[in-house]
């Protein structure tokens, strides 16, 4: 078993907002940037689960990790 743990890309606005997916607007420029060239780096992993905090900046980073997987991204609250 491996295990992936990603922190989230550079973020914008509130830093403590609780979001439900899909997220939209939570990282800046460069944490989009960011959050997509790891999604790149890592569109060949064979993921069989995929977890994040309901922060919104955790959660944009999940979703381009998720990409176009069928995987659902499982909120896991504090």
């Amino acid at each position: 078993m491996e295990l992936y743990l990603i922190r989230h890309g550079n973020m914008k606005g509130d830093p403590h907002i609780h979001l439900r997916p899909p997220v939209t607007d939570c990282l800046s420029d460069t944490g989009l940037r960011q959050a997509d060239a790891l999604g790149q780096a890592l569109k060949n992993v064979a993921f069989s689960h995929l977890y994040s905090s309901p922060l919104g900046r955790a959660l944009q980073t999940a979703q381009a990790v998720q990409g176009a997987r069928s995987i659902p991204i499982q909120v896991e609250d504090w």
